[in-house]
């Protein structure tokens, strides 16, 4: 009996431990479940918020709280509060328009002055003072400075607009602007539209503590290139016009097509011409090329400048070089392109000699066609049957074909003229002549056609 009482404890003893061991289990794969359902529940929060507030680069990855305290901004620009420490704060702005987006390409973000995200923008969007506005890979946007001119953001630039006015006493027309980085092209109009004396002023910040000013109270255009390096180092170009640049209290005065680098705290060097403008050579202008199954291996080609170290080529779907298929920076004076599908393209090229660019080359044009119709071909053939006199057995054998096709009469190359018209001399034999005539357009169609003719006597 003793032993029969000690088994039925043992096995009471094992069933509660087992039912504890479940219990323990269960709560632990709840507890497992509800940790999963609130990390889920995070991650759809998480991406709620991001596209209910789009965020850009955060300005405080770019520009450092004591950049901004090292004499970067002038003090009036002091207020201006940015993302410090990965916190994002509001900074003033007022409610006049300064400018307006009149065109972008692909992505372009702005950031309100009062703002505390990022988002897209359009076309025709108006800009406030203190408004940031970035672009990214292969974006642009061109921006106009109310009657300021306009300025061209190249990829991946920042820029923050102080303001835009215009001072009636003075006569002057005022644009003051905050680059980052990337790279600024801008035109400034001399005289206004009713000529009047007014002049124009655009002044551009840059990291290394550079400002250009750009005036012109005589010339009608004043054209203009800004780039931040990634070093904090501004180089400014000018093309047309003449502009003063100003850093450590020393200002230079650059001339049409003369170039300067500022490196950061530091004064600007002397100013230097740009190297000469590529000379392109081939493809020429509005060249065409036909293709069937492949698209055709395009060979680029320009004159070889000395003194440079590099040249940079780019090729796009337009004439304004938004689209862009090709940006490459090349050692040699030529480029194969093997992959380009129908339609219209623009190329150009310019050479750079340290951080001294060129301007662009003229672009020019060339269309990639796919063509897989074959051409047309009319042929005077000889009848079937021909009786041959006088024992002469020549047959002056005619047609005509597109121009720019190649014709053969039994692989024999035929000359045609201008208006795709041939003719060529049979020399037949008595009894039975296979003729076979081919048609072969630029792009390797081909149109033919045979006949089998009798000569008799």
């Amino acid at each position: 009996m003793s032993n029969g009482v000690s088994l039925h404890t043992d096995s009471q003893g094992h069933q509660l431990i087992s039912v504890k061991i479940k219990r323990y289990l269960r709560i632990v794969s709840e507890s497992i479940l509800i940790l999963i359902m609130v990390f889920a529940l995070y991650l759809f929060f998480i991406d709620m918020l991001q596209k209910m507030f789009p965020m850009g680069t955060s300005l405080s990855e770019i520009i450092s709280e004591k950049v901004f305290r090292g004499g970067f901004l002038e003090q009036e620009d002091k207020d201006i509060r940015l993302s410090v420490d990965g916190q994002e704060l509001a900074y003033s702005g007022n409610t006049e328009l300064a400018a307006k987006i009149i065109e972008r390409h692909k992505s372009v973000k702005i950031k309100r002055a009062n703002g505390i995200s990022w988002f897209n923008v359009n076309s025709g969007l108006g800009l406030h003072a203190r408004d940031a506005v970035q672009t990214f890979n292969r974006s642009s946007a061109v921006i106009r400075l109310s009657n300021a001119g306009d300025i061209s953001l190249g990829e991946n630039s920042l820029i923050i607009i102080r303001n835009v006015d215009e001072d009636i006493l003075l006569q002057e027309k005022r644009a003051r602007i905050l680059m980052i980085k990337g790279v600024l092209q801008g035109t400034v109009a001399g005289k206004t539209r009713n000529n009047t004396n007014t002049n124009t002023n655009i002044r551009i910040t840059t990291p290394s503590g550079a400002t250009a000013i750009f005036s012109n109270d005589q010339s009608d255009k004043v054209r203009y290139k800004i780039k931040v390096n990634k070093d904090k180092s501004s180089v400014i170009t000018v093309f047309e016009g003449t502009a003063r640049v100003m850093a450590q209290d020393k200002v230079v005065t650059l001339l049409p097509n003369q170039v300067v680098t500022i490196q950061k705290d530091s004064e600007p060097g002397l100013p230097e011409y740009l190297p000469d403008i590529v000379t392109l050579v081939s493809p020429f202008n509005s060249s065409i090329f036909y293709y069937r199954d492949l698209p055709p291996k395009i060979n680029f080609k320009w004159k070889l400048q000395s003194n440079v170290d590099d040249y940079q080529f780019v090729l796009s779907r337009d004439r304004h070089f938004k689209d862009i298929v090709s940006d490459i920076k090349l050692k040699n004076t030529y480029f194969k392109h093997g992959n380009l599908r129908d339609g219209r393209y623009f190329w150009r090229v310019r050479s750079r000699e340290n951080r001294k660019e060129s301007v662009f080359s003229e672009p020019r044009e060339i269309r990639v066609v796919k063509d897989v119709k074959p051409p047309v071909m009319e042929v005077d053939m000889p009848p079937s049957v021909l009786v041959m006199k006088d024992n002469k057995t020549d047959y002056e054998l005619k047609g005509k074909t597109e121009k720019e096709a190649s014709v053969f009469v039994n692989s024999i190359p035929v000359v045609i003229t201008e208006q795709g018209e041939f003719s060529y001399s049979l020399k037949l034999k008595y009894g039975n002549n296979v003729i076979i005539i081919e048609a072969i357009d630029i792009a390797g169609n081909i149109t033919y056609v045979s006949k089998l003719i009798n000569v008799k006597r």
